[in-house]
């Protein structure tokens, strides 16, 4: 949050009513996150003495970060309230309570369960067959449809195939009896568990009488079903979240369970339809396009603002970036406060100067690696590929060892790992090298190098082995003479906006955008968010404050303009 937030009448009556069931539709950039944590002071400000939990759920770490600092800021001097409060992620909330202390005798497994992402090299033992040959095991999806159990393929990025029942059972309890779950199927243990256990079902639910959800759209079919048997054993649930921007189809979460939740004759039903984020102008194309009658309460800024069209030739893809680069300049907006939003991520590569030759094996994972650090400048994402590059060399690294690392644990072994590999990333020299060498005849062969003394490393310090032919891990197989990251597809006097994933800007508010959209795109987002595809649209034109450029390809036809310009937005000049 920027500044101190004084709440509206809107969202004081969401804040202020009792303790009763809630359904809140928040329009974006209403302040859903300072709506939340109130609402959490309120409940723990009404439950006095009681030694019973509050519950704030969220389906990000950035949101659950910034819950825990404004909940710390809000509440510094109340002395008389109690601390009994509990913010998480979904998930972690999952781990914590369900999977990591009670889910071992449901799994069959003789440990404390551990996740694991897909990339763990013993888990090439874990597969299931599609009807054709064998998947790996990370692409496979359970999904609840009442009380009954779904299984999916969803390898194939945008389209779930139906699994066997058989083979999926089979396929995910092999893996439950080695104590791992993937993100996936750890929401299938978590209900097998509660379950097979009522008894933890009632003590979660008297431990946590009151639960608020944010980003109630992202609930998908087993989360739902996790609410559904707290709610059924007394919990009272807070919902706040906008359908309009559920884009986690794949996850099966389509905004459903938020739309079709029912408080209870005593529960609330309420709106926040106040934008504080959009300047009216911008909200007014986007009530337009989705069918929606939200409000700003934004004047416009002196610099101009407002939506336009840009029109851009197909084969000079490349150049957006820079030509929003000099608009940015031109008009007194900062660079670093403005973005280029793409609905795929091979846009995003194409417009940031990468390929798709990232190689194979750990090859492919430090790659994108330096990738990352270099051009996104996303350290964590950066980091968490370089582990997985440096684990594919390791002669059977303990399992839950990666996890470790990548969390914020005190483990020495952990720490002792986590900052060695930390150093290789940070220091291209002796570490990862500059993803602007030409990948397959400058930079592999450093990074091979420079693998040698990482591995030597891990060895001593921690006790790690490498496999004893690692060089074969680290093939120039798909790579190319050309750099993971070219600087100069276009050249640009001033610097240059980030580019990035509508999923990726998710629950930010940017002074300026510049959406991209591809042929395939345009129709899709003016349908509106009825489909997941609409609704990815919703959220890329709901990011900006002040300035949006919807950048369409010449040959969109001249009906879809004109809906573009009915719709409010104006030619750019």
């Amino acid at each position: 949050m920027t500044g101190p937030i004084v709440p509206s009448p809107q969202q004081k009556l969401i804040i202020e009513t009792g303790l009763v069931n809630q359904r809140v539709i928040a329009c974006a950039g209403s302040g859903k996150t300072a709506t939340a944590v109130r609402r959490l002071i309120e409940i723990r400000r009404q439950l006095g003495a009681s030694r019973q939990y509050v519950a704030l759920l969220s389906y990000s770490n950035v949101a659950v970060e910034t819950f825990r600092t404004e909940y710390a800021r809000l509440t510094a001097g109340q002395h008389g309230l109690s601390n009994r409060v509990l913010i998480s992620t979904v998930d972690a909330f999952v781990t914590s309570h369900i999977l990591s202390p009670h889910a071992a005798s449901t799994m069959q497994c003789a440990r404390t369960p551990y996740l694991v992402n897909g990339h763990e090299p013993f888990l090439n033992g874990f597969h299931f067959f599609n009807g054709k040959f064998n998947e790996k095991i990370q692409f496979l999806s359970a999904v609840l449809n009442g009380t009954r159990w779904s299984f999916f393929n969803t390898a194939m990025r945008g389209k779930a195939v139906p699994v066997n029942d058989s083979i999926a059972h089979a396929a995910i309890e092999r893996l439950g009896k080695a104590g791992a779950y993937t993100h996936d199927l750890g929401r299938y243990w978590a209900i097998k568990t509660l379950v097979d256990k009522p008894r933890l079902l009632k003590i979660l639910a008297q431990l946590y009488p009151y639960v608020l959800v944010d980003e109630a759209q992202d609930i998908g079919s087993v989360h739902g079903r996790l609410l559904e048997l707290l709610i059924a054993e007394g919990v009272t649930l807070s919902l706040v979240g906008d359908p309009n921007q559920a884009i986690y189809e794949f996850a099966h979460a389509d905004g459903s369970f938020l739309r079709n939740f029912d408080p209870g004759v005593t529960g609330q039903k309420e709106t926040l339809s106040e934008n504080r984020r959009s300047i009216q102008s911008l909200v007014d194309v986007t009530n337009k396009l989705s069918g929606t009658t939200y409000l700003s309460t934004r004047p416009a800024p002196i610099r101009k603002s407002g939506p336009y069209l840009m029109i851009y030739k197909e084969e000079e893809l490349f150049k957006v970036r820079s030509t929003f680069a000099e608009i940015l300049a031109n008009h007194g907006y900062a660079h670093d406060s403005a973005a280029v939003l793409c609905r795929a991520r091979e846009t995003v590569s194409l417009i940031a100067g990468s390929g798709d030759s990232w190689g194979q094996g750990a090859t492919e994972h430090f790659a994108r690696a330096a990738f990352s650090r270099d051009r996104n400048g996303d350290i964590a994402d950066a980091f968490s590929y370089a582990v997985d590059g440096a684990f594919r060399l390791l002669d059977t690294p303990p399992p839950t060892l990666r996890a470790a690392v990548l969390s914020d644990t005190d483990d020495l072994l952990a720490k002792a790992v986590r900052r060695i590999i930390w150093t290789f990333l940070r220091t291209p020299a002796t570490g990862i090298p500059p993803a602007s060498l030409n990948a397959k005849s400058d930079w592999l062969p450093k990074l091979k190098t420079n693998l040698t003394p990482l591995l030597a490393k891990l060895e001593m310090q921690c006790g790690l082995p490498c496999i004893v032919k690692w060089g074969y891990g680290v093939t120039s197989k798909a790579l190319t003479e050309e750099p993971l990251w070219s600087q100069d597809l276009a050249t640009s006097t001033v610097a240059l906006p980030s580019v990035k994933t509508v999923h990726q800007a998710k629950g930010q508010s940017i002074d300026a955008v510049l959406y991209l959209l591809r042929s395939i795109d345009v129709s899709k987002l003016l349908a509106g968010p009825v489909h997941e595809d609409g609704r990815i649209g919703y959220v890329g034109l709901t990011r900006a404050r002040d300035l949006l450029v919807v950048a369409l390809p010449n040959t969109t036809k001249a009906a879809l303009i004109k809906r573009f310009k009915d719709a409010g937005f104006r030619d750019w000049s």
